[in-house]
C-alpha cells in the first residue's frame, strides 16, 4: 500500500480550501440549508 509523503500537508490545504469556501458560502447563501447538508454527509 503506497502512502502519500505529504498526505498532512495536503489535508491542512483541503481543510483550509472547504474552510474559505464556506466563509464565502455563508456571505451568499443561506446557512441553514448547508447546515442540513452537513447533517446528512
Amino acid at each position: 500500500m503506497l502512502r502519500e509523503p505529504n498526505l498532512g500537508t495536503h489535508l491542512v490545504g483541503i481543510a483550509d480550501g472547504v474552510e474559505s469556501h464556506l466563509a464565502l458560502r455563508m456571505e451568499d447563501h443561506d446557512f441553514a440549508e448547508f447546515s442540513d447538508f452537513l447533517m446528512d454527509v
